[in-house]
């Protein structure tokens, strides 16, 4: 089991307390694989307990910024004698039908063991959160016949290797926070584990950033124009998929964002036909840029798109100021397609009760982009400007929130109890520095 703590809420997550089943994928390294309704960002501590018996510190390698699952690592050398075992995944993909073994634990600690059979593989569409924060998407999740009441786990064929992972999924609808359990077939996470086999845990990720979305054939054959050629590739793909996929959305200052229109078909990369949301990222992973094929208007074209590289630290540097709690903004705020044409590196994330941002009404999920008429267009340049405002002085700021409307407010400082502090990761060692930053008396 692991239990995360948080101690500053970035990212727009919603609970400073998570708990969940971790996946030993590396023991000599103490590797462990969790999803991300357990280590949703890399900031806070970690605390892996083995077979309920030992408890050991862990801290945080990787954050998937577009898939369910982050990475952890213990120290091999504190558990003693006890030895574990790395869980070792299985090249073959699960098919509707397939009979597997599941198994799991529940939150009493109890280890729970039954045999499944895979009903459906579809698409996972969750709505966007308010306000933002990670969301699994552009992913197929695994449904299967009954499941036994757990926190977690794994599925194994008859060899014992692991086909896919039983993980939380987390949505919201009008009653708040919730989560859903799926099965994640493995080969989601084959690159990354490879990796972390041979070369270590990777910093980043390279993807296409857009959202998509899929068309049926009929409808993309009858209403949108796609010819009888793309329709004929499109079902050689797979047999049981007749669908197209289309983009929703391009993250905001990205070439796909500057090329590529909601609505449009996306019909082949680098010569490849893709109908499945893994064709697009295994095409798309290590390349700079790629050569898309799209419908748009019932015509075709060809475009060179540049891919994005994206940290799997996450957000790894943090200020708080005047009870907001700033940062740049994360892949779910960029994700939304906007950011403000004066600067969008200075987001608030967060406030505190109490704080002069609660009493003069500064609020989360906007841009800082001026202060006292200075340009913010960093955090860099956020901390310069107001290191030279004194304790008490009434400071002029101007935002922008999510939809757009910019909106100018006064706030009165008071470093006494609210003083300008920074959390940032050391890009070497991982570790988290606090940083105070003193201000004008």
């Amino acid at each position: 089991m692991v239990a995360f703590d948080i101690p500053c809420m970035i990212d727009g997550i919603s609970s400073s307390s998570y708990n969940g089943v971790g996946i030993v994928i590396d023991a000599s390294k103490g590797l462990v694989l969790v999803d991300q309704n357990t280590v949703p960002i890399a900031l806070g501590d970690v605390v892996v307990t083995v077979a309920a018996s030992i408890e050991t510190p862990a801290k945080v390698l990787f954050v998937h910024p577009v898939h369910n699952f982050s990475i952890i690592q213990y120290d091999p050398a504190l558990l003693g004698d006890t030895r574990l075992e790395s869980a070792e995944l299985s090249d073959e993909v699960l098919q509707v039908g397939d009979q597997v073994d599941f198994v799991g634990l529940t939150s009493t600690w109890t280890v729970v063991a039954m045999k499944s059979l895979v009903t459906k593989i579809d698409r996972l569409v969750l709505r966007d959160f308010q306000p933002p924060r990670y969301k699994a998407s552009n992913v197929e999740v695994i449904h299967f016949d009954r499941i036994t009441k757990s926190v977690g786990g794994i599925f194994v064929d008859s060899r014992g290797l692991v086909t896919a992972l039983w993980l939380s999924f987390s949505y919201q609808d009008e009653g708040g926070r919730r989560e859903v359990f799926r099965g994640l077939s493995v080969e989601v996470i084959r690159e990354v584990v490879n990796m972390a086999h041979s070369t270590g845990v990777p910093r980043s990720v390279t993807v296409l950033p857009i959202q998509l979305y899929t068309y049926p054939l009929s409808k993309a054959r009858a209403g949108l124009g796609l010819s009888p050629h793309w329709i004929r590739q499109l079902e050689q793909c797979y047999g049981d998929k007749r669908q197209v996929l289309a983009i929703k959305r391009c993250s905001a200052g990205s070439d796909a964002a500057a090329q590529l229109q909601s609505g449009d078909l996306l019909l082949s990369i680098d010569g490849n036909v893709v109908a499945k949301d893994f064709d697009v990222e295994l095409l798309c992973m290590k390349k700079p840029q790629v050569s898309l094929v799209i419908l748009r208007e019932q015509k075709e074209l060809t475009l060179t798109v540049s891919t994005m590289e994206l940290s799997g630290w996450g957000t790894s540097r943090v200020i708080t100021w005047c009870g907001l709690v700033i940062q740049e903004p994360h892949y779910a705020v960029v994700n939304l397609g906007y950011l403000p044409e004066e600067g969008g590196g200075v987001y608030c994330s967060r406030w505190c009760y109490g704080s002069p941002a609660h009493k003069y009404g500064l609020r989360a999920t906007m841009w800082i982009v001026q202060v006292n008429n200075e340009p913010t267009p960093t955090l860099d340049a956020f901390i310069k400007v107001v290191e030279n405002l004194q304790n008490g002085a009434s400071v002029r700021m101007k935002t922008i929130a999510l939809n757009t409307k910019p909106k100018v407010l006064t706030l009165k400082t008071d470093y006494h109890y609210w003083p300008t502090v920074e959390l940032c990761r050391d890009p070497n060692s991982g570790d988290w520095e606090y940083v105070f930053h003193p201000n004008k008396p």
